[in-house]
Parts: structure tokens; C-alpha cells; sequence
């Protein structure tokens, strides 16, 4: 069980070169840092990559909350990893704040046991769903019916569209995914032969919560999706921005999920990373 990372990161090149340490030696690891960060911590990050040869860089894309930027961002993701050549069973789509919470060896025995399976929050969003207690322009039916313009960070709702791309079944779900190779070489092609599809999105709000959900659950793969993803995140604590800021008192419910990496953490919390590796990494 060989498993790529492609990881999407915009600051902390310290932390990142953490969990690059704590990822298979021999795992191709991919990684998108944001067009827009601060120039100082690019440039950190081009000066650790000599020390971790298992990484390549894929083309920058600005990437503000809420725009097509992070989809772009995903999107060179999965073509540097399928150009590259490199033999993969699974690709984990993760941040530069996540974390493993389970031994290398779990994840790939968890992973093996469920071969096959394609694990991705996915829902259609034309059926009751989690959003559906979101206001305004969050609204799932406002997110993606309508045209959004971006004017620098800001977005503004135009006009309704008539239909969905290509007349498929919207779905949506948590950003982070792991997805098998087929999977992610059917992605790889779909985006190559449907240049309508990216267009439709680039107008739309939040699209990394609905892009790759919708391509996957109207694909020979909708019945192999797992329903869930398999990163712990904690959204019900008033601690901006969010998801909270994971720490050492955090681990207990890590632990508790049985998923496989947690969002977010920080490197100023040096005992939560610590106690990971302690606890669940080395035991798991």
C-alpha cells in the first residue's frame, strides 16, 4: 500500500517540514503553497526542500477563502502527481496544518482493508443535507445556482444559472479526501476533456466543497464512496479562526474517531504534536 500526499499550504514552511518528517520516507508527497503568501515564507520553504527529496512543488495559484483559487490549487495537485509517473495506490488530499494521528502503518493497513473504497464526504445537494441550516449566499442551492464575481477578496451573487455543468447531480461535502488511483486518474481525464466544467465552477462560491464531490458521485465510482472523510477537525468550539486549534487535550477524542489525520494545528502548540507521536502514532 503505497499512499501520495497532495497538500494544499499558504504559511508555516517550520511546520510543514514536521510533517513531511512524520509522512513514509518513500511516500511522493506533492504540495501547492499559495500564490499569494508572504514572499519570506516561500522562500523558507524552497530552503528545506533539499533536506525532504520525496517533495515536489506544483504551479502556484492565489488562493482566497471561498474562490476557485484552492480548486485550481487541487487541481495541479492531481496532475503533477498522474505526470509524474510515480506508482501510488491511494492519494490523501491534506492542509499544511494537518496532522497523522495513526502510525504510517496503520494508515496503510486501514486503507488496505478497505481497498476499493473511496473516502469522500458526498451528499447531493438537492436533498435535505447538513448545509441546509446555512444562510444567505451559504445556502447550498445559492452557493453553486448562482454567477459569483470576484473583485479582489471580495465576491459578489449576480444572477441565477439555468442548469448544472454538463446536466449532473451537484453534490457536496468536507474538502478533504483519499481517493484511489483509479479515482484520481479518472478526475485527471474528466478535467482534461470537460473544459465547461471548470468554467462553471470558477463562478461559484466555496467550489472545493462541491467540485470533486459532484465529478466522483456521477462517475463509475459513486457506489465505492465511503461517505465520510477520514480527518477529525472540531467546528463546535468558539476559538476563530476555525476549525479550533487542536491541542494536547484534544487527543482523547482523536483518538476516539478513528480517523486518520486531524485539522488544525499550530507549531506554537509543540505538546500537541509531541503527544501525538507519543500516544497514537507509535501505538497505533
Amino acid at each position: 500500500m503505497r499512499l501520495a500526499y497532495l497538500i494544499l499550504a499558504h504559511d508555516k514552511p517550520r511546520q510543514l517540514a514536521r510533517l513531511f518528517k512524520a509522512l513514509p520516507a518513500d511516500s511522493p508527497i506533492f504540495i501547492h503553497f499559495d500564490g499569494w503568501a508572504k514572499p519570506e515564507n516561500w522562500q523558507q520553504l524552497t530552503e528545506i526542500l533539499p533536506d525532504h527529496p520525496n517533495v515536489q512543488l506544483v504551479r502556484r495559484h492565489g488562493c482566497r477563502w471561498g474562490s476557485f483559487g484552492i480548486v485550481a490549487g487541487t487541481l495541479e495537485l492531481i496532475r503533477g502527481l498522474v505526470r509524474s509517473g510515480v506508482d501510488f495506490d491511494y492519494a490523501a488530499l491534506i492542509s499544511g496544518a494537518d496532522y497523522p494521528i495513526q502510525s504510517n502503518a496503520a494508515i496503510a493497513g486501514f486503507l488496505e482493508r478497505g481497498r476499493g473504497t473511496e473516502y469522500m464526504e458526498s451528499f447531493p445537494l438537492d436533498e435535505p443535507n447538513r448545509w441546509d441550516g446555512n444562510k444567505g449566499r451559504y445556502a447550498a442551492k445559492n452557493r453553486y445556482n448562482f454567477y459569483y464575481l470576484w473583485i479582489r477578496s471580495r465576491n459578489f451573487k449576480l444572477f441565477r444559472r439555468k442548469r448544472p455543468p454538463l446536466d449532473m447531480r451537484l453534490h457536496g461535502g468536507s474538502q478533504w479526501w483519499v481517493l484511489s488511483n483509479g479515482a484520481i486518474n479518472h478526475i485527471y481525464q474528466f478535467i482534461s476533456k470537460n473544459k465547461s466544467y471548470i468554467s462553471y465552477y470558477r463562478r461559484t462560491l466555496i467550489p472545493d466543497e462541491s467540485f470533486f464531490q459532484t465529478i466522483m458521485s456521477n462517475s463509475p465510482y459513486k457506489d465505492r464512496i465511503s461517505g465520510s472523510d477520514v480527518t477529525f477537525a472540531i467546528w463546535n468550539r468558539p476559538e476563530p479562526p476555525y476549525p479550533a486549534i487542536l491541542g494536547a487535550t484534544d487527543i482523547p477524542g482523536m483518538k476516539a474517531s478513528g480517523k486518520l489525520f486531524a485539522r488544525k494545528f499550530d507549531l506554537g502548540k509543540q505538546d500537541a504534536f509531541d503527544e501525538i507521536d507519543i500516544q497514537l502514532r507509535q501505538h497505533s
